[in-house]
C-alpha cells in the first residue's frame, strides 16, 4: 500500500528527491526482463498492445510499400514491436527511440529484429523513410512535449499513432490527446497542436 511520506512545494523538488527515476538502471533491467519473457499474446493483450496492433494494421492497409517503417518513440525495450510482429505478418523495419539507459537494454533484447536510438532524428535517418510514428504514453514525459510532438509529425511522411498523453496548451475541449487529437502541418501556436478528430480510428492520424 502506497503512503504519502513527504509533500513537496513543486514538481522540480519532488523529481530531484526521486533519484534517477526513469533513467534508473534497475528500472531498465526490469523492463528488459519483462519484455524478453515472451508472453503468449493470445493469452495476454493489454490495451497498449491492442492499440498498437490496430494502428499498425491500418497503416499496412494504407501503405503498400514494404517493409513498413515504424519510428517507436518511447518504445521501451520493444514491447510494441514484439506484440505487433506476433500479430501481423507484414514485414517491418522498426526503430525505438528511448533514453540512453533504456536504449542500451533495448539493443540487447532486440538482437537484429529492431534498432534502438536515443535521438528522434537519428532514428528517422536510419529508417530512411518513416511511414508511421508510434508514440504510446511517452510524449508527456519529455521536457518539451509539444516540440517533441511537432518533431514526431515532421519525421513521418504519412501517419502518426499517438495515445494516452496530456494535451498541454490545447483548447479547453481537448484535455486528453486520446480523446481528440490531430496533427497539422502548420504550427503557429500551441493551440494548433490539437483539433477535434473524433472520426479517426484508434488515434491514427494522417499527416
Amino acid at each position: 500500500m502506497a503512503l504519502v511520506t513527504e509533500i513537496f512545494a513543486d514538481f522540480a523538488s519532488a523529481a530531484a528527491a526521486c533519484g534517477p527515476g526513469y533513467d534508473s538502471g534497475v528500472i531498465a533491467d526490469v523492463i528488459a526482463y519483462k519484455t524478453a519473457l515472451g508472453v503468449d499474446p493470445r493469452h495476454f493483450a493489454p490495451e497498449q498492445a491492442v492499440n498498437s496492433i490496430i494502428s499498425i494494421g491500418i497503416a499496412t492497409a494504407e501503405i503498400t510499400e514494404r517493409p513498413l517503417r515504424v519510428l517507436d518513440f518511447g518504445g521501451g525495450c520493444g514491447f510494441h514491436y514484439f506484440r505487433v510482429s506476433a500479430a501481423l505478418r507484414s514485414k517491418l523495419r522498426w526503430a525505438v527511440v528511448e533514453t540512453k539507459t533504456m536504449a542500451e537494454r533495448a539493443r540487447k533484447v532486440a538482437g537484429d529484429r529492431f534498432d534502438a536510438f536515443t535521438d528522434l532524428s537519428d532514428a528517422a535517418g536510419a529508417l530512411g523513410r518513416v511511414h508511421l510514428v508510434h508514440a504510446s504514453s511517452s510524449i508527456q514525459y519529455v521536457p518539451e512535449p509539444l516540440s517533441t510532438l511537432k518533431g514526431s509529425c515532421d519525421a513521418s511522411g504519412a501517419l502518426l499513432h499517438a495515445c494516452s498523453f496530456s494535451c498541454m496548451g490545447a483548447p479547453s475541449d481537448c484535455r486528453r490527446a486520446d480523446i481528440a487529437f490531430g496533427c497539422e502541418r502548420n504550427w503557429p501556436d500551441a493551440a494548433d497542436y490539437c483539433r477535434p478528430a473524433g472520426q479517426i480510428p484508434n488515434h491514427l492520424y494522417e499527416l
